[in-house]
């Protein structure tokens, strides 16, 4: 929205309910400021309107001009990684916006990918590398030539040459920043690590697991998670196969699936360090700045 000439911009948020998302987005537009709003609720509003799919015309297409036809000033797109594909519904109705200053922010490495690098930028600066036909012709498969095994030296070099092409391209459009920059204001990071023993029940399962079930999975992620509620505590696992995984069960474990008290103190000296079989890692933050991984033995 316009925002009048004041040091602080008033906060909107779209929250809560289907119908309750017009009147905030009305009220942004009306006195200005910032409104943030999440991907799928941009997406379902403009779409299905405020009411769902029986929303009338005329209200849909007042969200419509709200958020895409002119829609806002300045558009500012955090974890923008969820536009790099141009085939999602998400990523067709945030390209309507007819919005021309356009920011997106992201901390995943796309440049590993140039197909979802071109439409991250396509966003932010349409058409600068023409269409993707246009892209792939030029970069793209020239790129992926030279940086084959047996690629041929003049493949290399042609590699060589797109890469420097397409990074003096983008230098005034994608600004590259490193973790130096938020040293200065955020505190270092500690990891710490716990050895923590398992209880007998736990080894029991596990051996079990390795011994009838190990080969019959589906494949490693799945035994993975199977095995992580194994070593977090078993009645996660029994809660889980009994479609019961909610608070209130996992509050109250059953007798049969509580651990050892004195072989299970995290942080014991005398076990730290002397594993006895199978041991995996899992972790927690304890706040944004210390994390905490457990490694049980």
């Amino acid at each position: 929205g316009k925002c009048p000439a004041r040091t602080r911009l008033e906060i909107f948020m779209v929250e809560g309910n289907q119908r309750s998302r017009l009147p905030t987005v009305q009220k942004w537009k009306d006195a200005g400021g910032v409104l943030i709003i999440g991907y799928e609720a941009f997406r379902n509003m403009c779409t299905k309107g405020c009411g769902g799919r029986d929303m009338a015309e005329a209200d849909l297409s007042e969200v419509q001009s709200l958020l895409q036809d002119p829609g806002a000033d300045l558009l500012v797109c955090d974890e923008a990684h969820t536009i790099k594909n141009d085939k999602t519904s998400v990523t067709t109705e945030i390209k309507k916006a007819k919005t021309r200053r356009r920011i997106a922010l992201t901390g995943s490495p796309l440049q590993n990918n140039l197909t979802e690098y071109y439409h991250m930028v396509d966003f932010v600066r349409p058409n600068i590398l023409g269409n993707t036909k246009q892209f792939n012709n030029r970069f793209v498969n020239p790129i992926k030539n030279g940086q084959l095994a047996d690629s041929k030296k003049e493949d290399v070099q042609t590699m060589k040459k797109r890469t420097l092409m397409l990074h003096k391209k983008l230098a005034r459009i994608v600004q590259r920043m490193g973790p130096e920059v938020l040293r200065a204001d955020l505190p270092a990071k500690r990891e710490f690590v716990i050895h923590v023993r398992l209880s007998r029940l736990q080894r029991s399962l596990y051996r079990y697991w390795l011994e009838n079930i190990h080969g019959h999975d589906k494949g490693h992620f799945d035994a993975f998670h199977t095995l992580r509620k194994i070593w977090n505590h078993p009645d996660s696992l029994f809660a889980s196969k009994c479609g019961k995984d909610d608070e209130d069960d996992l509050a109250a474990p059953r007798q049969s699936a509580e651990l050892d008290s004195d072989e299970d103190a995290a942080g014991n000296a005398h076990n730290a360090g002397k594993p006895s079989g199978p041991s995996c890692c899992t972790g927690f933050a304890l706040n944004p700045h210390i994390s905490c991984q457990l490694k049980f033995d």
